[in-house]
């Protein structure tokens, strides 16, 4: 139990670390060229779109290993619809990690921007955004990776 655990801990962890800074990162770098050049909001729509990119490539080419040795296991003839699962999972493990953020952030920005607390009440958010995504990851991660042990049963 304690490999499975640390094993998806681990594919979360990486999973959660690289979505969120791609996308929080590039979010940021947006806001940041629409602010010097006054081009709202259209830099930042387009860096949360190369952020999600780099976000969905990247946890592809993290997850497709896995995903290849959970079906190698199994032992069965790949249709087209298990090929298209390991995108499926790849959106979902990257809409469950980056909306709990990016709308942390986006509701921590208008609370801050009605209650003249800037920037607190977007930390607070975000944190708990970044944790709320975690977790979603680490269960996913956690489902496969039972998956992939009762398979090598």
């Amino acid at each position: 139990m304690g490999t499975d655990f640390s094993r998806s801990l681990g594919i979360a962890t990486q999973v959660g670390v690289m979505v969120i800074t791609s996308t929080v990162g590039c979010l940021f770098l947006g806001l940041w060229i629409d602010s010097e050049l006054h081009s709202s909001p259209w830099a930042t729509l387009i860096f949360i779109a190369v952020g999600i990119l780099f976000a969905t490539v990247g946890t592809y080419r993290l997850v497709h290993p896995l995903i290849e040795e959970v079906t190698a296991k199994q032992e069965t003839k790949v249709s087209r619809e298990e090929i298209f699962r390991p995108l499926a999972l790849v959106i979902q493990l990257g809409l469950m990690t980056v909306s709990p953020v990016l709308i942390g952030l986006f509701l921590g920005l208008w609370l801050d921007g009605r209650l003249q607390t800037r920037p607190w009440v977007t930390l607070f958010l975000a944190a708990f955004g970044i944790i709320v995504g975690l977790a979603g990851a680490y269960r996913l991660s956690s489902s496969l990776t039972e998956r992939l042990t009762k398979g090598g049963e």
